[in-house]
């Protein structure tokens, strides 16, 4: 009788499957958790890009920064810091929203102040930029309001808050008051589910934003077990950078700078041609001198012919007894003439200065008047240039 035996896996079978399909399997779920990790991203960065490009629009036609909407309508609300992304003010169809279905959490940088050169409240349109130049003789250099709101102003205004201390209060990205560091603007995707539990979709820091507390998490914060937020936030410089703020206000600031440097060179054309015009008028003192002495050595060459003549007459009756002072006295009268031809010489020479400092001085204020020219037409290209804005 044969004896049939049952074909089947060992224990050792069984158990090298088990591992292998259970090896199969954790790979399979890590690859899938990568994928679907990309593909968030993927999804995250395309949903940024559109935003982040509305915004641009909308910073090009109105030279400011869009408020958030506080409510579904997608209109801007200026009264808030931190809502929704205002889609229908950007002029998009729809909101935003994510793989899950969720609106963009939208925050922005407002730091408002009464002086318009200290005000970074980036949501507001003001004429902040007021270059520092002197205009007018004495050249004393102030900030000038040149009357223009636009694109330069909200450049200004990213200067201005970066150049501003550190402060909470405002909108910020970190972890404590410690770690962080403010920014123009931020967009948060809030993922998926409520990672932390805590009945809100934005999870950590980002929960609880407020108007009085506008923090986010870093951009970099990795997702984990309670945390699945995705914080795109936007840095002053790199706005500054993106909208070509360095390039437009260069010019601006160029005529600023050659305005002053014009005044300062007035200035000192107006010190120098009053030293001219000083010289020019001991010039004319000198030809009332010369002229007195001129009419002196007259009086003196006449009173000396006059007693050579008298000298020649006593002469001519003493039969020549008096031959010495008739010598002297034609000496006296050689001595007058040369006096006289000296004196005449200094008055023509005096004259003569005198005439070229008139025209000196002539000649420099027709270079204070082309100098003037110039200033004005300076003055015009800078005011030209801040009421062409941030594209001209």
């Amino acid at each position: 009788m044969k004896i049939l035996r049952q074909q089947g896996y060992s224990l050792l079978e069984l158990a090298v499957v088990i591992v292998v399909a259970g090896v199969l399997l954790t790979a399979g779920a890590g690859l899938y958790v990568q994928r679907a990790e990309q593909a968030r991203d993927v999804s995250h960065q395309a949903l940024v890009a559109v935003a982040d490009d509305a915004i641009a629009g909308f910073l090009f036609a109105r030279a400011r920064m869009p408020c958030p909407a506080t409510g579904d309508n997608g209109i801007e609300n200026c009264q808030a810091v931190i809502g929704q992304l205002p889609y229908r003010s950007l002029g998009l169809a729809e909101p935003l929203l994510n793989t899950a279905g969720q609106a963009l959490t939208y925050a922005v940088y407002n730091q408002p102040s009464v002086t318009n050169t200290q005000d970074a409240a980036l949501t507001l349109l003001k004429d902040r930029l007021q270059p520092f130049f002197a205009d007018a003789t004495p050249a004393v250099a102030s900030a000038q309001e040149l009357g223009y709101q636009n694109g330069l102003d909200f450049c200004q205004a990213l200067v201005i808050a970066a150049s501003k201390p550190p402060s909470s209060a405002h909108l910020n990205v970190g972890q404590s008051d410690d770690n962080y560091i403010n920014v123009a603007y931020v967009l948060i995707n809030p993922g998926a589910r409520d990672s932390d539990g805590d009945g809100q979709l934005l999870d950590g820091v980002n929960s609880a934003m407020s108007d009085d507390s506008p923090r986010a998490a870093y951009p970099d914060q990795p997702a984990d077990a309670n945390y699945d937020d995705q914080v795109h936030a936007v840095y002053f410089s790199q706005l500054n950078q993106k909208l070509g703020c360095v390039n437009a206000m260069t010019p601006g600031a160029a005529h600023a700078n050659a305005l002053s440097a014009a005044a300062v060179m007035q200035q000192a054309m107006i010190e120098y041609r009053e030293q001219l015009e000083l010289i020019a008028f001991l010039a004319g003192a000198d030809i009332a001198a010369a002229t007195a002495d001129t009419l002196k050595s007259v009086v003196d060459t006449a009173v000396t012919v006059a007693e050579s003549a008298t000298s020649v007459a006593s002469a001519i009756n003493s039969g020549g007894g008096l031959s010495g002072a008739l010598v002297a006295a034609g000496l006296a009268t050689g001595l007058a003439v040369v006096s006289l031809t000296a004196t005449t010489a200094g008055l023509a020479f005096a004259i003569a200065t005198a005439a070229i400092s008139d025209q000196n001085v002539n000649n420099f204020q027709a270079q204070e008047q082309a100098l003037s020219a110039i200033r004005i037409q300076i003055d015009s290209n800078l005011r030209a240039a801040d009421q062409a804005g941030l594209y001209e």
